[in-house]
Order: C-alpha cells, then sequence, then structure tokens
C-alpha cells in the first residue's frame, strides 16, 4: 500500500535512539503537545528488548518508529530516518534531529524548530555553553574540535557536536549521500555546510549532563577518530602536496641540483597538483579559473621565496641540513598555505559559512571605550560630508544603533544645540550612553526598528555599521526604518562594509585568529543599497573609507519631499 505524503509544511523531529532513556517520553510529550511539529520520528538502532517497552510507549504517543535489528551507529539512524521523512513528507521545511538521552530540554528542540521555520534554507545549530561544570572530557574535546574546525573549513561554531540541530529540506538529499555512520556523521554534515555555502545559525540551550555524562555511547578512542578522520580527509590534498613537494626537492638535490633550483622544481609540480585538486575536490570552486589561477600564483611564488629564504637562514647560519630544514619550513608553510587558499583563493563558499546573530548586549558590555584611531576617520568624514550640503546647523539628528555612541561627542561639538536621539535594540548599549551623558537635550530610546517603532522624526538620521546585520529582507526593512524616521526633505547617511579585497583580508584574519565577533555582518555591495534607498530618496554623495581597513561605503540621500509610496 503507498504512503500518503503530507502537504503538512512543519518540521518533524528525528530521534535516533539507542538504549534510550525513559525520559524521552515527557520531551515528546511536550513537543508534540506544542503544536510546532508535523510529528516525531524514532530510529531504533539496535537497542534490544530491553528497551521494547520505551519503544511501545513512543508509538502509543503515534511517534513513527523505524527500527535496525543491530546497532549501526548514530549516522546510520540519522541517514535511516532523513530518508524515510524525506519521502513522507517531501514539502515540510525540515528535520529536527535530538538525541534519546534526556540532554535535549523540550523547550530547547521547540526553539530550534520555531528557528528552522523562520530561516528554512539555514542549518540551525542548537548549540550549549561548556563551563567549568561540563565534563572534562566533554569540555576538552569541543574547544580542540572547534579550533581544528574553524582552521580547516572556514565553519565557527561553538558546539560542534550538538546533536540538536535544524535541517533544511534542500540539504537533506546531501546529507543521504555520505557514507559515515556514527558520531563523524555529525561532523562531515559541518564540512558539507562550508563546501555548500549553507548559512549555520546558533541559538543557545541548555547545558544538560547527568551523572557525568555516563549514558553517552560516545565512545571517546574510537568516535574521536572518526571524527578527526573526517577533518584529515578535507586537507588530504595538502598533506598529498606537502608530500610531493618534498619528494622533488629531494631527488633534485640527490641529482646535485641547488637548493633554490629544488624548491623551484618542487613547487612547480607540487603547485600545479594542488591548484587542480583544490579548486575541484576540495574547495569546489566554481569561480573563473583565470583569476584564480592567477592569486595562486602570486601565493605560490611569495611561499616559494618565504620558504628559501628561510632554509637558506638555518642552512647557512644554523648547520641544518637542507633536508631537515626543508622538513621543519613547509611544516609551518603548510598551514599558512591552507588558510590563504581557504580565505583569499577558492573561499567563495566560506563567505556565508555562519552567521550567527552578534549578541548586542555581550558586545558593549565587554567593550572598554567607544573610541579610537579608525572610528575618529569614520567621524571626520561623516561630518564632513554633512558640511558638504552648507547647512550651518541642524535641530534634531538621530542615530541609530547608537547604544554607548562613539560618535556622539564629535557631533555635539559641530551642533552644540542639537537635540540627539539615539536608537537601540540592545539595553546594555543605551544603559551605557545614558551614564556617560547627561544632558536634556539627548534621549534614547529602546526598540526593535524591524518592528517599525513610532519615532519622532529628525531632520539627519544615520547609522554606522548597522544594515549589514541582517539578511537582505531585514536590510531592507532597516533602510526604510531610517527614511521613516526622517523629515521630508531631511538627509538619511547609512554607512556600511563593503568586500573589497582588504575587507577580506583583514577579515579572514580575524576569523581565522577567533576574534571576529560580528558573525552575522555581510559587506554589502551598492546595487542592492541604492536599489532601497532610490525608493525614498536621492542619492547626494558616495565615498569610500579605505582607510580603516575594514572598507566602509558611506551614502548620503536626501527623502523625498513627499513621500512617494507607489516607487517604495
Amino acid at each position: 500500500m503507498p504512503h500518503l505524503i503530507s502537504r503538512d509544511t512543519r518540521p518533524v523531529i528525528l530521534i535516533p535512539a539507542y538504549k534510550p532513556k525513559v525520559m524521552i517520553l515527557d520531551v515528546v510529550r511536550v513537543v508534540l503537545a506544542s503544536g510546532v511539529f508535523h510529528t516525531v520520528v524514532c530510529v531504533d538502532d539496535g537497542s534490544g528488548d530491553e528497551f521494547a517497552n520505551i519503544f511501545a510507549e513512543l508509538e502509543a504517543l503515534r511517534v513513527m518508529v523505524l527500527r535496525h535489528a543491530v546497532n549501526l551507529g548514530k549516522g546510520a539512524a540519522l541517514r535511516t530516518g532523513l530518508n524515510h521523512i524525506a519521502n513522507i513528507w517531501p514539502n515540510g521545511v525540515g528535520v529536527v534531529t535530538a538525541d534519546a538521552d534526556g540532554q535535549h530540554l523540550s523547550q530547547d528542540i521547540i526553539a530550534v524548530g520555531q528557528a528552522l521555520a523562520a530561516n528554512p534554507g539555514m542549518l540551525i545549530m542548537g548549540c550549549r555553553t561548556f563551563g567549568a561544570h561540563v565534563p572534562l572530557r566533554s569540555r576538552l574535546g569541543n574547544i580542540i574540535t572547534r579550533h581544528v574546525m574553524r582552521f580547516f573549513t572556514g565553519v565557527d561554531t561553538r558546539d560542534t557536536q550538538t546533536g540538536l540541530r535544524g535541517i533544511p529540506r534542500e540539504f537533506i538529499p546531501t546529507l543521504l549521500r555520505l557514507s559515515t555512520s556514527g558520531y563523524d556523521f555529525e561532523m562531515e554534515m559541518l564540512v558539507q555546510c562550508a563546501e555548500q555555502g549553507i548559512v549555520i545559525q546558533e541559538i543557545p540551550i541548555s547545558t544538560v549532563y547527568i551523572d557525568e555524562n555516563a549514558s553517552s555511547h560516545f565512545r571517546p578512542l574510537t568516535d574521536s577518530v572518526a571524527i578527526y578522520f573526517v577533518l584529515l580527509r578535507h586537507i588530504a590534498n595538502a598533506l598529498i602536496t606537502a608530500s610531493l613537494d618534498y619528494l622533488v626537492f629531494a631527488c633534485m638535490l640527490a641529482f646535485g641540483y641547488s637548493i633554490f633550483a629544488a624548491i623551484v622544481a618542487g613547487r612547480i609540480v607540487a603547485g600545479s597538483f594542488n591548484f587542480l585538486i583544490g579548486k575541484t575536490l576540495v574547495f569546489k570552486s566554481q569561480r573563473k579559473p583565470w583569476r584564480e589561477l592567477m592569486k595562486y600564483a602570486v601565493l605560490v611564488i611569495f611561499l616559494m621565496f618565504l620558504s628559501y629564504g628561510a632554509i637558506m637562514l638555518m642552512v647557512e647560519r644554523v648547520g641544518v641540513s637542507p633536508y631537515i630544514a626543508k622538513f621543519i619550513v613547509e611544516f609551518v608553510v603548510f598551514f599558512l598555505s591552507f588558510s590563504v587558499q581557504r580565505l583569499l583563493i577558492f573561499g567563495a563558499n566560506q563567505d556565508k559559512a555562519t552567521a550567527t546573530e552578534t549578541d548586542w548586549n555581550t558586545y558593549y558590555g565587554k567593550r572598554a571605550t567607544s573610541e579610537n584611531p579608525f572610528r575618529k576617520i569614520t567621524e571626520r568624514m561623516l561630518l564632513g560630508i554633512l558640511a558638504g550640503q552648507r547647512t550651518p546647523s541642524f535641530k534634531t539628528i538621530m542615530e541609530f544603533g547608537g547604544g554607548d555612541s562613539c560618535f556622539y561627542n564629535a557631533f555635539r561639538q559641530r551642533y552644540p544645540e542639537v537635540r540627539y536621539v539615539v536608537v537601540d535594540k540592545s539595553r546594555k548599549g543605551i544603559e551605557k550612553f545614558l551614564s556617560k551623558h547627561s544632558s536634556e537635550n539627548i534621549e534614547a530610546i529602546e526598540t526593535d526598528l524591524l518592528a517599525s517603532p513610532a519615532l519622532p522624526q529628525c531632520e539627519v538620521v544615520y547609522s554606522v555599521g548597522l544594515i549589514e546585520h541582517f539578511d537582505q529582507a531585514g536590510t531592507a526593512g532597516i533602510i526604510k526604518a531610517h527614511f521613516d524616521a526622517v523629515l521630508p526633505g531631511g538627509l538619511v547617511m547609512i554607512t556600511y562594509p563593503t568586500p573589497t579585497w582588504l575587507y577580506r583580508i583583514i577579515r579572514g584574519a580575524a576569523e581565522l585568529l577567533g576574534i571576529w565577533c560580528f558573525h552575522d555582518e555581510r559587506p554589502l555591495l551598492y546595487p542592492e543599497v541604492a536599489g532601497e534607498v532610490e525608493k525614498y530618496g536621492v542619492v547626494l554623495n558616495k565615498k569610500m573609507n579605505w582607510f580603516i581597513g575594514l572598507t566602509q561605503e558611506i551614502i548620503l540621500v536626501r527623502k523625498f519631499d513627499a513621500n512617494i509610496s507607489s516607487k517604495a
């Protein structure tokens, strides 16, 4: 009898279960009662007769139970469930996976399901915090895996091994083709996100460990080896390239050639192999080859001279054998080369590998000062652009995203009588602003600009580095909010990062070092911004701010005297 295909678009919960805890029953009752999910599918991964009563109770709750005759591993159970769901509920938004050991609370599962429904193209990660209360083996394993994953794939997630994930429907066919069957399946999932450019959104969940995680079926040695083998496969091209380079170098030296000639020959042979395999199989870049080839050639030449200089220094000054010097130098160059290739040459897909929403309360709380030389450069440019309008003064100025404003003092000095209004959704930012500035001519408003709040209209409305922290629809909504808050004929000034080569280098380096905190920042191109602002006004000025490194474009727009809604 053929299965009926459901038209319900709600996500389905998938629980891979090997010797599950009885508490899973209470979790299932709550999540089904929430109305967020269409149903629950559970895969009994060979748990045995001892646990048959738990699965029988799940079926009594109308959970679809699929069975493995023997234990095949978590990855295999996930693939079995994903395949079943893809066939029976092909119209659903996706699948939320949850573990059966009681570590995922019902409210967290519901939150991931809601996030997936709101962002159907993203992989949603329910991420735990690894504080001192977390068992050492889990805390240490996550720290190591997180940094290795970030270095080799560009994916930066706080919890690489979380089993609570919202998987978009379009991603399921890719996962069904994976060959991994254990805990490494979830690591492979993250690698595939990096290769396909699937955005990862993290949401915080409770960290629950019962009896020091004694119920976990994770085998520290064998499962860790399997997990890291996923990453080893991902960098196999770089390892083979390094070996090929060293082999050619050693052969050339053995035949009497100079160190320089041996290095050049090794780079030519190994570099050609590395470029072809890196482009097609490792990074899977779809860009035009000639542009990448030129950048790769520059990288090879640079690293060749760097390697030659370091080797000669070790050989002539320290007296090290050229064979040993080559090995030591190339060990360092290996990591440098791989990082540059991932970030700057083949990194088209990694640009959007992660999109964790910026925690502005934490950002404002940790920021020691709102002033630095780069912000001084920006404020001079902003005031210079406004001065170019030859308006002697303004009575009202509004700053969007102005919590703990970096620019208030400069604007107040230039326009001492102005009424200055800051708008921000971060309470911490608003509180810091008010604690620093006390005046009858200021106003601080805590609100979400996407919620269409009623704001006082001002002569100038501006924002610095705000509109890029949203998806395309959100960016359009924030731009509209600027014009809703400005008087007819008033000025709107917006700055936003744009993906120049300088921006990419600096951001790539910051991400590699783990110091980049604006993971949802989406560098914008002018046509996207112009397409929105020109609905509401006329662009008066456009200027690029190169001097701050993370390049920002600044535009000044005058709002139409009458807001022509037909253009919106």
